[in-house]
């Protein structure tokens, strides 16, 4: 079935000395991407890196073509450090799975997204958080991004974020025939 969706339009700007990227508060309240998303494998969530520091690595959420968040991931090394490396770039599927740590919380209180067959990589998962050191790996959305050349970058309104981002995501794992969507993760910006 086709399900309309609606995303806020966001215009990235460039990186300004303060670290200002961008911002969902830009959005004036009549600007709105209006769509149809046919469910399964025809979704794609894709990650665009645009900024790789010492400590982490910035870049940008789309769904569909549609820009849903900024994101916040560990940092890119040649040989695996356990919890401070983010994923290679690559083609992964997405799919719902408990996780003992997040599931149980208040603050979710379901099964978490996460993005299956990365080589050498286990339990990443789509969830809250502002900077590198809340994640072990996984990826971190928010509606505004603020990068540190000394490594220190954050995201802001993660909540918010993952609020509006996840029940588009997880309804397309759920609606899809396997329960998967696809994942692509690349180290360019267009």
């Amino acid at each position: 079935p086709h399900t309309p969706r609606y995303f806020p339009r966001m215009a990235v700007k460039h990186i300004s000395s303060r670290g200002f990227v961008g911002s969902l508060r830009e959005v004036k309240r009549n600007q709105v991407c209006r769509g149809t998303v046919e469910w399964g494998m025809d979704m794609t969530i894709e990650l665009r890196r645009f900024y790789s520091g010492k400590n982490d690595s910035l870049g940008l959420l789309f769904i569909d073509g549609d820009f849903a968040a900024f994101v916040i991931e560990d940092e890119e090394r040649a040989l695996k450090v356990m919890h401070e490396t983010r994923i290679p770039p690559g083609k992964y599927t997405l799919s719902l799975r408990h996780s003992p740590k997040f599931s149980p919380r208040p603050t979710y209180g379901h099964d978490m997204i996460t993005v299956n067959n990365v080589p050498g990589f286990t339990g990443i998962l789509f969830h809250k958080g502002n900077t590198e050191t809340d994640t072990s790996g996984c990826i971190l959305g928010g509606n505004l991004a603020r990068f540190n050349p000394t490594g220190l970058s954050r995201i802001e309104e993660s909540t918010l974020a993952y609020d509006r981002i996840y029940p588009v995501i997880a309804d397309a794992i759920k609606e899809s025939s396997n329960h998967l969507v696809e994942f692509i993760v690349s180290d360019h910006l267009f």
